[in-house]
C-alpha cells in the first residue's frame, strides 16, 4: 500500500489529489475461472495517467519513469509478488490526462 500511495503522490505532484478505497467484488484472479470473493483496495490519483505503452512494461522489475537515482523500478513489481503470495492481483485503470487506479484485490477471509 504505501509503494502505491508514494507512487501516486508522484504521479500528481503539488496540487495532486490521492484517495483510497475500499469495497468487495467476486472476480476470478488471473490464470483461474473460477469466481471468488475478494476484498478491493485502490489508490486513485489525477495525475497525467498512464499510456498504453507504458503499461505493458510498468511492473516489470527495474522500469521507472523517475530521473535516474530516483526510483530502482522495483516497488510495483514487489508490491504485485506480495499480493500475489496471498492469492490476489493488482489491477491497473488509466487513462492519459485522467490518471490512474491501482486496485487491489484480496481473497475475502473465510
Amino acid at each position: 500500500m504505501t509503494n502505491l500511495v508514494v507512487n501516486a503522490l508522484h504521479a500528481c505532484g503539488p496540487g495532486g489529489h490521492v484517495s483510497l478505497r475500499t469495497g468487495q467484488a467476486s472476480a476470478p484472479t488471473p490464470g483461474t475461472t473460477e469466481a471468488q470473493r475478494l476484498v478491493t483496495i485502490g489508490v486513485v490519483d489525477d495525475g497525467p495517467g498512464i499510456t498504453p505503452e507504458l503499461r505493458q512494461t510498468i511492473f516489470e522489475p527495474f522500469f521507472s519513469t523517475r530521473a535516474p537515482g530516483e526510483g530502482t523500478g522495483l516497488g510495483l513489481p514487489i508490491a504485485a509478488r506480495i499480493v500475489e503470495e496471498h492469492g490476489g492481483f493488482i489491477a491497473l485503470d488509466s487513462t492519459p490526462g485522467e490518471g490512474s487506479t491501482f486496485t487491489l484485490h484480496l481473497p475475502e477471509a473465510p
